[in-house]
């Protein structure tokens, strides 16, 4: 396999969900941008001066709007983006037991949303 290809490919919202972001203590708003079975990414609304491995705790409401879905991940890296706003790579840890509901989550946005795009590759 090349290195440039990813185990799991991410797939890329055109307008990302809104998501609750707690590092540490501190909550932040953000994006959801891009989703895989084992990562996602996310853009917080302002600068963040943390660091690779630092463990956060994401909260979204599925695309139906009825299902809250928690996860939690380790930033595997981070860019700062236009607008004081920060880019994290997050690679998922823990379900809370709702894999399936997540899992579930990414087949039924895929159909109702019409906005994938492959990222089956690294970027450079």
């Amino acid at each position: 396999m090349s290195e440039d290809l990813r185990k799991n490919p991410r797939f890329v919202s055109t307008s990302g969900i809104t998501a609750r972001i707690l590092i540490g203590q501190r909550a932040l708003s953000g994006t959801l941008c891009d989703f895989s079975a084992t990562g996602f990414s996310a853009i917080l609304d302002e600068a963040f001066e943390g660091g690779g491995g630092t463990p956060i705790e994401v909260a979204f409401v599925d695309d139906t709007g009825k299902k809250q879905l928690k996860l939690s991940a380790l930033v595997n890296n981070q860019r700062t983006q236009e607008g004081a706003k920060t880019r994290l790579g997050c690679q998922i840890t823990d379900f809370h037991d709702q894999s399936d509901a997540y899992l579930a989550f990414l087949t039924s946005v895929m159909y109702t949303q019409g906005f994938w795009k492959s990222m089956a590759k690294k970027p450079s």
